[in-house]
């Protein structure tokens, strides 16, 4: 396990979809979590993004970050912008409105990696053998609490969107607003678009600086610590069992390219 402070490493979260978010919102005083749409031309029953509306209590950005070749778009950027069309491919007529990626406020961050073993004896022999079942990677994210975001995605959207067709375009099938757009955990959501994607940049932006990405991770656990003579803290844990990507510091259109079905 690695400890980072927030102030050492750089940290982004984005759904495993090229054009849904998941925010907040608040209707009749009640908190839930919610499916933008962030397209140019929102899906039917759907509910668009509004930088007016859903920027602060947004969680998750889509993971197309629009045309970040040439600089001005990445995971970290302050402010990410869609060009309104559906030129250059590469923005899938993402909104021309800004978005953030960024949590606020984070205090610190638990990166772990290990393996998942499982211990086979054989009759008549003394020696165990450890054969590996699959990779185990976690990260904890601690903030300042400022708001119930992040336990609202916990208890409503902590697998992810449902299963849809990630290369759809406005006049096929699209995700709705409410809860019927997230996946509940009862059976195995072995498809490319689960979970949420976390890219961690260490260090800096040049190519001497290395940029983890950690794909299809569920929520899996929220603390909340209370002190009288502290700070009230809050922690996300996300985990994944599909390897990391590792890259240099460089930005390029790689970091959001869709899980292939093979390391599913």
């Amino acid at each position: 396990m690695a400890y980072y402070l927030g102030r050492d490493i750089d940290i982004a979260i984005t759904t495993e979809s090229a054009y849904y978010g998941v925010a907040e919102v608040v209707a009749s005083g009640v908190n839930t979590a919610a499916c933008l749409d962030f397209r140019q031309v929102k899906g039917a029953a759907g509910t668009q993004y509004s930088n007016s509306t859903h920027a602060s209590q947004l969680f998750a950005g889509p993971r197309n970050q629009g045309s970040f070749t040439t600089g001005s778009n990445n995971p970290w950027a302050g402010s990410i912008t869609g060009n309104g069309a559906s030129t250059p491919a590469d923005d899938l007529d993402i909104k021309a409105e800004a978005w953030d990626n960024i949590p606020n406020n984070i205090t610190g961050l638990d990166l772990a990696f290990g393996v998942m073993d499982e211990d086979v004896a054989f009759v008549g022999q003394r020696n165990v053998l450890k054969a590996e079942i699959k990779k185990d990677n976690s990260v904890t994210i601690t903030r300042k609490k400022a708001d119930n975001v992040w336990n609202t995605v916990y208890n409503d959207a902590r697998f992810g969107l449902i299963d849809h067709d990630d290369t759809a375009d406005n006049s096929t099938t699209n995700l709705v607003s409410g809860a019927a757009s997230f996946h509940q955990g009862l059976t195995a959501p072995d498809y490319q678009e689960c979970g949420y994607r976390i890219y961690l940049r260490f260090g800096g932006s040049t190519a001497n600086d290395e940029i983890f990405i950690l794909r299809n991770c569920y929520i899996t656990d929220f603390t909340v610590t209370m002190g009288a003579d502290s700070s009230q803290e809050e922690s996300l844990t996300l985990q994944t069992y599909i390897d990391p990507v590792i890259r240099d510091g460089q930005a390029n259109d790689a970091l959001d390219t869709l899980t292939p079905t093979t390391e599913l």
